[in-house]
């Protein structure tokens, strides 16, 4: 059972607007009957540590752990320039409608409700993508910072990329992120 729940930062209540050293350790399998998830805080100075569990037969797995960090309690991050980012992620353009059937080949098997990619840009090293939730998932799209659609299609942007470049590589999902 997993339930949403407030943080009670140090200044009170804060909106979550940072994630980072995010690390995914171990995949949760839920089956048909459920499970328990432990998510554990612990607030620091400016940040809050997180840590995601469950437990079987007495063993405890850790599956993802990060900080959580709010407005006012970190450096801003820079003002990206999307335009420039776009200029140097001018060697593939990749429509979303492609990228999907590549990922599904790759097997990577996502509904139309996952697709959030509708187009990539990529560079060398570097890649800008043009996310849109699907319609259905729009009005609930206030209650994020960030959607987790949007975030999926970001690692659907992240697999699809290594993988066009390297086909022989199996596909994987990042282990970690320095900030969200």
């Amino acid at each position: 059972t997993i339930r949403r729940g407030l943080v009670l930062l140090p200044a009170g209540e804060r909106s979550v607007r940072f994630i980072r050293e995010l690390s995914w350790l171990a995949p949760i399998i839920v089956g048909n009957d459920g499970r328990e998830v432990e998510v554990s805080l612990s607030p620091r100075k400016n940040e809050v540590d997180f840590a995601v569990r469950t437990a079987s037969d007495g063993n405890s797995t850790l599956h993802c752990r990060g900080k959580l960090a709010w407005l006012g309690s970190v450096s801003e991050p820079a003002s990206l320039n999307v335009d420039a980012i776009r200029e140097r992620c001018s060697e593939v353009t990749i429509a979303g409608g492609d990228l999907y059937p590549f990922l599904c080949s790759s097997g990577l098997n996502l509904g139309k409700g996952f697709q959030v990619v509708q187009k990539v840009h990529a560079g060398r090293s570097e890649s800008l993508a043009i996310l849109q939730l699907p319609e259905h998932l729009r009005g609930e799209a206030n209650r994020f910072s960030l959607h987790p659609g949007l975030l999926d299609g970001a690692v659907h942007t992240a697999i699809g990329m290594v993988k066009r470049r390297k086909p022989s590589i199996p596909w994987s999902v990042p282990y970690s992120v320095s900030e969200i």
